[in-house]
């Protein structure tokens, strides 16, 4: 029975350099992760604001060219005005050619207001692009060595597996089975210490009658609440065995 205890207080020893290898490993999977995809979103932003630049420089281009066919409308009405003799005719000419002019001069205006929007966009992709260029050079120096820690922990994650394979078959297999079901329950933490008379890893008081039990020979005991295996560690023994055999001080009156 104490063999197969010190096996289980062995195989957790491996598990939990197990389980803080893989945290480890996988945070920082999980942040070179979030740093791909945050690449990933500011490139789709980018692109998704360069084709919204690209159509309002064709709805610009088109104003442009209404401006200049106003233009040439305006130049066309103000030379024909030499050849018209009714003065009715050439009073409507006149009306038409300011018309023309304050559809011009709101068209201009509005193009002036777009012209500085446009500008203003611009720099906003520019400033958009710089910062993505910085983060891809970043992720690139940074991610380069942190895959490469990425590897250093898988390499001694499966050197502590190795260890893990060559101690499970001294366990025997009912237990190992259980074990196995608590660690994976338990968030990798199967087998705990009794600490002041309670699980280490619930924090449950453990019965009175069960820690009796366990003070006075070597058991395998499951905590009644979380199931996980628990045991009285030998320092915890040691002090409990001596506290009980240190003789009685009656008092002196």
């Amino acid at each position: 029975m104490k063999d197969i205890l010190e096996t289980l207080i062995k195989l957790q020893e491996i598990d939990s350099d197990l389980h803080r290898y893989e945290q480890q490993r996988d945070a920082l999977k999980s942040k070179l992760a979030q740093l791909t995809d945050l690449i990933g979103r500011m490139e789709k932003s980018i692109q998704e604001k360069r084709g919204k630049l690209s159509e309002v420089e064709a709805w610009y281009r088109d104003q442009q060219d209404a401006v200049n066919q106003d233009n040439e409308r305006v130049n066309k009405l103000k030379n024909s005005l030499n050849s018209v003799s009714k003065t009715k005719e050439y009073l409507l000419r006149q009306r038409e050619i300011e018309g023309l002019r304050k559809a011009k001069q709101a068209k201009e205006d509005e193009l002036k207001k777009a012209e500085e929007a446009l500008n203003d966009f611009k720099q906003n992709i520019a400033g958009d692009e710089e910062r993505l260029e910085a983060l891809r050079h970043d992720t690139a120096k940074e991610g380069g060595s942190s895959w490469d820690q990425v590897e250093a922990y898988n390499k001694r994650i499966a050197e502590i597996q190795v260890r893990k394979t060559a101690l499970l078959p001294s366990l025997p297999e009912r237990l190992r089975g259980q074990y196995e079901r608590i660690l994976k329950n338990r968030d990798g933490l199967a087998v705990v210490p009794v600490l002041k008379g309670s699980c280490g890893g619930c924090h449950v008081k453990i019965r009175p009658q069960i820690y009796n039990s366990m003070l006075q020979t070597v058991q395998i005991v499951n905590c009644q609440q979380c199931s996980r295996f628990v045991y009285i560690p030998a320092d915890e023994l040691a002090e409990v065995m001596n506290a009980v055999h240190e003789p009685f001080e009656s008092e002196e009156y």
